[in-house]
C-alpha cells in the first residue's frame, strides 16, 4: 500500500497562526502586551540551534521568568485545543478525509520534537487519520530517518531543501506545498494547496 506522508508545519498547520492565537490570547488574559511576548519568543528562538527543536517547557519556563505570569496560565493557554483547530491549513480535514476514504494510509515526515508534533495532531483533533509511519525526527534529512520510509511513499512538504534531497533518491512521489508564491522546482511536483493532491 502507498504512503501519504505529511510534513506538520507550515504543510498542515499554519505555525504563524498558531503563535498569533497563543499571543493574542495571553494578552488578552494577562495585559501583557504582545510585542513583549513576542520578543520573549524571538529570544528563545535565537538560542535554538534549530526553531525545530522548540520545546513548550522551555518556552513556557522563559515566559514565566520572564513575565511573572503563573506557569498553570500558560500552559492552559497554550495547550487550548481550540488555537490548533485554528492554525489548521482550511483545507487540511477535508483533504483527509478525502484520502482516507479512498483507503489512502497516511502518516508523517516531519521534524522536530516527537512529543509535542504529536500533541498538536491530538489537539487538533486529526490524529486519528494518521495510521501509516509516524517519522519525526529533530533532523529529518540524516540518511537514517530517510531510510525509514517505505520506498514509493508520497511526500508533502513546504521545505525545498527537504524536497530537493529526497528527489535525489529517485524512490518516492513528491509534492512541494509553495503557498507564498509561483516559485516551482523542475522535475518535482508544486503545488499551492493540499486539494491538489486529491485530484
Amino acid at each position: 500500500m502507498t504512503e501519504v506522508l505529511f510534513d506538520i508545519d507550515k504543510t498542515l498547520f499554519n505555525s504563524s497562526v498558531l503563535m498569533e492565537g497563543f499571543n493574542n490570547r495571553l494578552s488578552i488574559e494577562t495585559g501583557v502586551e504582545v510585542s513583549t511576548l513576542i520578543n520573549i519568543y524571538s529570544d528563545y528562538i535565537s538560542g535554538l540551534e534549530s526553531r525545530t527543536d522548540f520545546e513548550p517547557s522551555g518556552f513556557i519556563k522563559k515566559l514565566a521568568n520572564e513575565t511573572r505570569i503563573e506557569t498553570k496560565i500558560l500552559n492552559d493557554i497554550f495547550f487550548d485545543k481550540r488555537i490548533y483547530k485554528k492554525a489548521l491549513y482550511p483545507e487540511v480535514i477535508d483533504v483527509l478525509k478525502e484520502l482516507k476514504q479512498s483507503g489512502i494510509s497516511m502518516g508523517t515526515f516531519s521534524e522536530g520534537r516527537v512529543n509535542f508534533q504529536m500533541e498538536k495532531l491530538e489537539m487538533a483533533g486529526i490524529n486519528h487519520f494518521f495510521e501509516g509511519p509516524m517519522i519525526i525526527e529533530r533532523r529529518k534529512l540524516s540518511d537514517e530517518s530517510i531510510n525509514r520510509i517505505p520506498e514509493g511513499s508520497i511526500i508533502i512538504d513546504d521545505k525545498r531543501d527537504v524536497v530537493e534531497k529526497l528527489h535525489l533518491f529517485k524512490k518516492f512521489k513528491l509534492f512541494w506545498i509553495n503557498r507564498n508564491d509561483n516559485e516551482k522546482i523542475p522535475g518535482i511536483k508544486t503545488i499551492n494547496n493540499l486539494l491538489e493532491i486529491t485530484k
